[in-house]
């Protein structure tokens, strides 16, 4: 099972994908606002950490800041947690009808 849900009072239930999209928009904050504290968690390291170590790279090395892959990783890192949010909301969703 991908998420584990457990919904026990009415405003679990109320969960909108407006306010879902909205928190996406910091990674972690959708799943954290649906109750995946774990995926929440991970998806918070993944992405303050590998921008922590672009940060430390930048100042220590001064690499050039267009040959970045690193940067490329964020970015991508970055939008697969808002996609990944908005499926778990339509997964969430799913399973209350169900």
């Amino acid at each position: 099972m991908l998420y584990n849900i457990k919904v026990k009072t009415m405003s679990e239930k109320s969960k909108t994908k407006y306010i879902t999209f909205l928190l996406a928009l910091v990674p972690g904050g959708g799943h954290f606002y649906l109750g995946f504290y774990r995926r929440g968690i991970f998806v918070a390291v993944l992405f303050f950490g590998a921008l922590l170590l672009e940060i430390a790279l930048l100042l220590m090395i001064r690499y050039p800041y267009l040959n970045d892959p690193l940067g490329f990783f964020l970015a991508l890192v970055y939008f697969w947690t808002i996609n990944d949010a908005m499926r778990a909301v339509r997964y969430y969703l799913r399973r209350l009808e169900s």
